[in-house]
């Protein structure tokens, strides 16, 4: 079955499509167990599917299991899936826009969100490539370093201080402190 991997790695829509067809109800079967919700499985393949060319070619090892890659991919989605759900549902980003007391502040002119997301883009551009493409990731799709770790196909923890080392890097900027400060006042 890893000659599938290798087909695939190739172009072979074909091989992609028997991929598909013999593994979808294996798929399904995983999120399920994951979720425990029909519906929400049956949503979550097709946006694995749609994800799955490009992890096959980013693989360390192309003769693994299909079963094994399929199932860690799977479960990774899901339970990023159960993670953000899970938010909303305790509502957690409620709880942090009380403690702030949104209502209370002064709402910004966009043309100063504006200088404060160029200033972002300007530090973050400065950084290695390797570190952008983590923070993009984290920034634009929201998964975990685990997913993002197996995506890229580097260690979890070298993920994790990629991303950090960048986020420290925007918080110690001085110009963009001192935007903030005379922006938000704060």
């Amino acid at each position: 079955m890893a000659k599938l991997f290798y087909e695939i790695r190739e172009g072979s829509e074909e091989a992609f499509v028997e991929l598909v067809t013999k593994y979808k109800s294996f798929m399904i079967n995983v999120c399920y167990s994951s979720l425990n919700n029909s519906t929400r499985a049956k949503d979550l393949v097709p946006k694995i599917i749609s994800m799955l060319p490009n992890l096959i070619l980013r693989m360390r090892d192309p003769s693994c299991k299909v079963k094994t890659f399929l199932h860690s991919i799977c479960y990774f989605t899901c339970r990023n899936e159960k993670r953000s759900r899970k938010a909303y549902a305790n509502g957690q980003f409620q709880f942090a826009l009380k403690r702030t007391h949104v209502a209370e502040l002064p709402a910004p002119y966009p043309s100063d969100l504006q200088i404060i997301e160029d200033r972002e883009r300007e530090v973050v551009t400065a950084m290695p490539y390797i570190y952008r493409q983590i923070h993009y990731i984290m920034r634009t799709y929201g998964v975990s370093h685990d997913w993002i770790s197996l995506l890229l196909d580097i260690p979890p923890g070298t993920c994790r201080r990629r991303y950090h080392t960048l986020n420290n890097k925007l918080r110690s900027d001085k110009k963009l402190i001192g935007l903030r400060k005379e922006i938000f006042g704060k």
